[in-house]
């Protein structure tokens, strides 16, 4: 009885230890992904309709593809579809996609996407 015991206690801690790692993970990819919203806030109209690449390590910290943990691949168009009238005019929408580890091949990493519409100045 004392072995089923701890063997339920063992596969509870493994859960928690996944459930944990997930939600360390959520709570990194939402602060890049407010990393790169700001900067393409801050742009101008020479930064939409873009597809470029965004790389950080695993603390989250911007880097280059040689010390990249995770890939934002940041695709951009201009929308006249949000019912602003001609505010809509100055908006961006935005698709995030997250995928890591890079040091993998890309067919084996998970991928997350985020999507997101962000004022920009004309």
């Amino acid at each position: 009885m004392a072995t089923f015991g701890l063997i339920a206690i063992f596969g509870l801690f493994s859960v928690g230890m996944n459930t944990s790692k997930q939600a360390d993970t959520a709570t990194l990819l939402a602060a890049l992904s407010l990393q790169v919203t700001d900067q393409l806030r801050g742009g101008t109209n020479s930064t939409l309709n873009i597809s470029t690449n965004f790389y950080f390590d695993k603390q989250g910290s911007a880097t280059n593809l040689a010390a990249a943990y995770y890939q934002c691949l940041l695709s951009t168009t201009t929308t006249n579809s949000l019912p602003l009238g001609n505010l809509s005019n100055n908006f961006v929408s935005a698709k995030l996609a997250f995928s890591w580890p890079v040091p993998i091949p890309s067919a084996n990493r998970t991928t997350t996407n985020i999507f997101s519409s962000a004022p920009y100045r004309p």
